[in-house]
């Protein structure tokens, strides 16, 4: 499923009309640092709470400035009359004067503070770069994280969701950061959403005659492509490939092959039939004559 992420840089503006075109949550800036709350959050809340939208929040870190039990305090208090699908959600990603040991152990207090105030373990949101540079991973392995990696491959570290665009155009939004995650929010690994999208992109290709990039990036080519093959199928055309859709592809494409060897075998028989119908003569000089 198709996942975006916003602030009061680009608030939802109808959060149903999002919904429609095909994305199956939203991810909402809460807090940042210690005081700062974002403006747009409960207004964000509110709407997709009344679309039926999936929704999670995340609390934006300054880890250079402030202590982490304060950082949560401030988070928590926008949170905790909230009910979400998802766990908190920590945004580490700035630069900062503190060495990895440090910043990862900064990390973990607050992962620490925020179970005692929630009873549930945060996720990490963070770069590919940044976590090979700035954290370490074998003291964060056990948690969940999200990754942004705009590259076509998808990261090979474990995770939950993979941000691979901070260019994707939702309407009522605008420009946004988008994510993919399993619909039962399960881990997931590098290669493996490359190469079940990839599939995905072959089989529109064949059923729908279309020319798309086999390239594993759910854009908007494909995701255009899905809602096309949906209209045809009958389906709602949301542009999220879940399990209707993926039973009306599979059957599309058996139909397709029956056709092709239905198509094979009479071209067969024809040739056949043809054959018995004709006399060749075949003279001493090498040369022949076919009647």
């Amino acid at each position: 499923m198709k996942i975006i992420d916003i602030s009061n840089h680009n608030p939802v503006q109808d959060a149903t009309k999002v919904k429609n075109a095909g994305y199956a949550g939203v991810i909402v800036k809460a807090t940042e640092g210690k005081t700062y709350v974002d403006p747009t959050f409960q207004t964000n809340v509110s709407k997709l709470s009344q679309a039926g939208m999936l929704f999670g929040t995340y609390h934006f870190a300054r880890p250079d400035n402030n202590q982490p039990e304060d950082e949560t305090t401030n988070y928590y208090r926008q949170i905790a009359s909230l009910t979400t699908k998802l766990p908190p959600i920590l945004d580490i990603e700035v630069n900062c004067n503190l060495g990895k040991d440090a910043l990862t152990n900064w990390i973990l207090r607050f992962i620490t503070a925020m179970k005692k105030l929630t009873g549930k373990d945060c996720i990490i949101y963070t770069y590919t770069s940044y976590l090979n540079s700035k954290l370490d991973y074998s003291k964060l392995q056990n948690y969940n994280f999200w990754i942004a990696d705009y590259g076509s491959k998808e990261p090979e570290i474990p995770h939950i969701m993979w941000q691979y665009t901070n260019k994707e155009n939702v309407p009522e939004i605008g420009i946004c950061d988008c994510s993919i995650a399993n619909d039962d929010l399960s881990i997931r690994k590098g290669g493996e959403s490359v190469d079940w999208i990839k599939q995905l992109q072959q089989e529109l290709n064949q059923v729908l005659g279309t020319n798309l990039t086999v390239d594993g990036v759910l854009g908007p080519a494909t995701t255009a492509a899905i809602k096309q093959f949906q209209q045809k199928a009958g389906l709602t055309a949301d542009g999220v490939y879940g399990p209707a859709t993926a039973d009306a592809l599979s059957k599309a494409l058996a139909e397709l092959n029956k056709s092709a060897q239905n198509t094979t075998t009479q071209t067969t028989s024809q040739a056949k039939a043809l054959l018995k119908t004709l006399t060749i003569n075949i003279y001493s000089d090498g040369s022949y004559e076919i009647k």
